[in-house]
């Protein structure tokens, strides 16, 4: 399976690029996960290391990573065929593309492609929603 990650500007942008399905009234229906064009399409809540926000946990006294969330609106995309793979690495809100992992793996190991000036050693990623439980290990 492979996997990218599309950012928009909001969710209006988002959903104009893969439209939600339309409920029995005709609009469309918000939904977590839905289809678009043969794609399993998904909201995702990308979160950023944001080291000013590290804390301690009062009630275990542990050290717990400050996160903030990322820019603009995410969309994981989850397909099975190279060639629409591709061409969606096409469009301007592509960001990264992952061979998805059997196993846990560090995110940046199962990414295969990343948009053109995109720096992926200094993202400090902390999570993507939308890949809950698919293998991948963030910072």
């Amino acid at each position: 399976m492979i996997d990218q990650l599309h950012q928009f500007e909001d969710l209006a942008s988002a959903v104009a690029a893969f439209p939600w399905p339309a409920g029995e009234d005709g609009l469309p229906v918000p939904a977590t996960v839905w289809g678009s064009g043969g794609l399993a399409v998904m909201i995702s809540d990308v979160r950023m290391l944001a080291p000013a926000l590290d804390m301690i946990d009062p009630a275990t006294g542990e050290p717990v990573r400050g996160t903030a969330p990322a820019s603009g609106t995410w969309l994981g995309l989850a397909i099975d065929d190279d060639a629409v793979a591709s061409a969606l690495r096409a469009r301007p809100s592509f960001r990264l593309q992952y061979l998805r992992p059997a196993g846990p793996t560090p995110w940046r190991a199962a990414v295969t492609h990343a948009a053109p000036g995109l720096d992926i050693a200094a993202m400090p990623v902390a999570s993507a929603g939308s890949f809950a439980g698919s293998g991948y290990l963030f910072d």
